[in-house]
């Protein structure tokens, strides 16, 4: 496999050690605000279905109101090629 050791010594060989300390106060900071991001990205998603850009290719054009109205059942028989006409469904049964 792989391996990309030559990056690893040459950081080490040009870059300090950095204190536990401000290691650990960089960290968590980083968590804060990966945090604060994800949240907000929920919301911008959240808000975008409620506002009706759920099904976000039509919204943008990049799929027409033909294809808007094929299940996705019919689209992977279609995709499939051997189903042309066909649905293909999954059952689950308890034994």
């Amino acid at each position: 496999m792989f391996e990309i050791r030559f990056i690893r010594r040459m950081i080490r060989r040009r870059m300090t050690p950095i204190d536990q300390t401000v290691a650990e106060k960089w960290k968590r900071r980083l968590a804060i605000a990966y945090g604060v991001l994800a949240w907000n990205l929920f919301g911008v998603i959240v808000y975008n279905c409620y506002d009706g850009k759920r099904d976000w290719p039509l919204y943008y054009g990049l799929k027409s109101e033909e294809e808007a109205q094929v299940t996705n059942r019919e689209y992977f028989a279609r995709h499939l090629g051997k189903y042309e006409n066909q649905i293909i469904s999954i059952t689950f049964t308890r034994e």
